[in-house]
């Protein structure tokens, strides 16, 4: 009897004669786990079955022993979960199947503390999330999961979500982490005339920072112990920032803005130096970037410019992967062989650059690039790519570079001459 309690019993054997089930002996009352072999990793876990060991590899029923008694204690709040989940839903097995997203589910969080909740699912969706939303909490989780899976998730995450509920109920704030709601308190006239409103928002935070969401508001970011007047002072400091990042946020909205008109007239895109013609679709399958038209899937034909753009966006994304990778590569072909191996591509939305390499050999192209002209994006592919053997700009550097696109001092002026990320 003693051992018994020391040691877990192994209560059950699959086929082969490995451990299936062992029971655990705590102070309170002997409890089961289920164990599952052939893991890359050792683990705990629990499942509308109950608490389960996945072991690491192929372990004898000794090793398994150990294992459990060893890790004794770190069992036992995942058995409580499993717990206070079935004392929440009683009948298990009727909760394995899905419900309906608009049925409300009463539970007992950590076996005592009433809540109501509704589950949302997506199968885009990884992770689970939840938020307080009309005064009832919102599950957003994966389609895989059951109903009882969702109740363990809760039970896991019970302390904080009854922090949560305490706080909301006592009106205080969501979380400690986040700042006071931003509010407009005054202006900043700039050296060439122009007012920019600023938004103030105190927080837990060290230091002062500031940003521009748009040409006519600041955001400023700072602690609340310091006062409003201190920081003022230091905006009025960085004036010529300010003004600076305006005129690159004008740029950017005088970009949007004939795009969008340019294309509202004529109703068509060059994308890679050939014009596309833009079509609204109710069918998603027919939606992407083909050779003389750009099909955009949508569920409502009336959209407001910002959605349209959304959507535009999405759309060219999605297309410019492939299509400029197949473009960089075929450059790559032609200037090999290089110091530094050619790894992998990405698209990039930088707000600054429109290309980089590391010396892992990732190669990072704005997707813009669909945009440009031909001759700038040789220029492009071919300067990413001549940092395979120069991870540098020195004069060897301008060389390769030179030879592989002869009048890359003409394309490289073109390019840098248009507004990067209008869209």
């Amino acid at each position: 009897m003693v051992l018994g309690r020391i040691f877990p019993k192994i209560t059950k054997f699959y086929l082969d004669g490995s451990p299936a089930e062992a029971e655990i002996a705590y102070p309170d009352k002997v409890r089961r786990v289920h164990i599952r072999l052939g893991g890359q990793e050792e683990q705990i876990t629990a499942g509308p079955e109950g608490v389960i060991y996945i072991t690491k590899g192929y372990p004898s029923a000794l090793q398994i022993k150990w294992a459990l008694k060893l890790q004794k204690k770190k069992f036992l709040p995942y058995f409580k979960f499993f717990e206070a989940a079935s004392l929440a839903y009683p009948d298990v097995s009727a909760r394995l199947s899905q419900q309906d997203p608009d049925f409300v589910h009463h539970s007992a969080l950590e076996g005592s503390y009433p809540v109501r909740y509704r589950i949302v699912r997506s199968s885009r969706r990884k992770n689970t999330q939840i938020a307080f939303e009309g005064g009832l909490l919102v599950v957003h989780c994966p389609a895989r999961l059951t109903d009882f899976e969702v109740e363990l998730e809760l039970q896991k995450s019970a302390s904080k979500i009854i922090q949560f509920l305490e706080k909301m109920r006592r009106g205080a704030p969501a979380a400690e982490k986040e700042p006071a709601p931003a509010r407009a308190a005054s202006s900043i006239r700039l050296a060439d005339g122009a007012e920019v409103q600023i938004i103030w928002q105190p927080g837990k935070r060290k230091s002062i920072s500031i940003s521009m969401p748009n040409s006519e508001q600041l955001l400023v970011k700072y602690p609340s112990r310091t006062s409003r007047e201190k920081v003022m002072g230091w905006v009025l400091s960085q004036q010529a920032w300010i003004q600076k990042k305006r005129q690159n946020s004008l740029g950017k909205e005088d970009s949007n803005r004939v795009f969008f008109e340019k294309l509202s007239s004529e109703q068509e895109i060059t994308l890679l130096d050939v014009k596309r013609k833009v079509r609204l679709s109710s069918v998603r399958k027919e939606s992407g970037v083909f050779d003389d038209e750009i099909v955009l899937w949508v569920k409502d034909a009336n959209l407001t410019r910002d959605q349209f753009l959304e959507v535009l966006v999405k759309t060219i994304k999605k297309w410019a992967l492939t299509a400029l990778q197949e473009e960089f590569e075929l450059k790559l072909a032609q200037m090999g062989p290089f110091r530094y191996p050619y790894r992998k591509f990405f698209l990039t939305s930088a707000k600054t650059r429109w290309g980089s390499c590391s010396s892992r050999g990732h190669i990072r192209i704005h997707w813009n690039a669909v945009f440009v002209t031909k001759a700038e994006r040789e220029y492009l592919y071919t300067h990413e790519a001549a940092h395979l053997t120069e991870m540098n700009h020195s004069s060897r550097f301008w060389q390769l570079v030179e030879v592989h696109c002869p009048d890359y001092k003409r394309a490289r002026a073109m390019l840098h001459s248009r507004t990067l990320g209008f869209l």
